[in-house]
């Protein structure tokens, strides 16, 4: 498929979930990411979805339950272009996505989390300190996403080690 083709797709809807609890956020690997690949839980938007709903949806098919409480919705979106398996693997319906954040507070215990085994390889909590190294990868599908959470962390009062109050 040649790069005038690709660049005429459009960029699929999608949300991002930052998950925490307590002082630490939650970050899920993808079987099909390398090992040391970490994000946010995340997922299309179908088309008569708002992003809370797709939320609330892709969090229950990828970690299994439902025990999560959306505090906030960012103004921020990142928009990137997949690498060339990813198109593949959507088969060239999208170019990319366009990202838009939600601040979660996951309300379970560890022991609620059920992963997708035909989705995520693993999942793991991080501090503050331990989440950025964890998400910034040079790779065109985590295009803009750690300067990105950065703004949204700022705009969600995150910044300060991790420290998450709510109420």
């Amino acid at each position: 498929m040649n790069s005038i083709k690709i660049n005429n797709l459009p960029y699929r809807r999608n949300i991002s979930c930052i998950i925490f609890k307590a002082e630490k956020f939650l970050l899920i690997q993808n079987n099909d990411w390398l090992k040391d690949w970490w994000k946010f839980p995340q997922g299309g938007v179908d088309d008569k979805e708002n992003v809370e709903k797709a939320a609330l949806r892709e969090l229950k098919e990828e970690l299994g339950n439902d025990k999560f409480k959306i505090i906030k919705k960012s103004k921020i979106t990142n928009q990137y272009d997949w690498n060339n398996k990813s198109l593949e693997i959507s088969g060239y319906k999208w170019r990319g996505q366009k990202q838009n954040y939600l601040l979660v507070e996951f309300i379970g215990t560890d022991e609620d989390i059920k992963i997708d085994p035909q989705e995520i390889r693993q999942y793991k909590w991080v501090t503050f300190d331990e989440l950025w190294p964890s998400i910034d990868h040079d790779d065109k599908n985590f295009a803009n996403y750690k300067a990105t959470l950065e703004e949204v962390f700022e705009e969600f009062n995150l910044m300060s080690k991790g420290l998450i109050l709510t109420g």
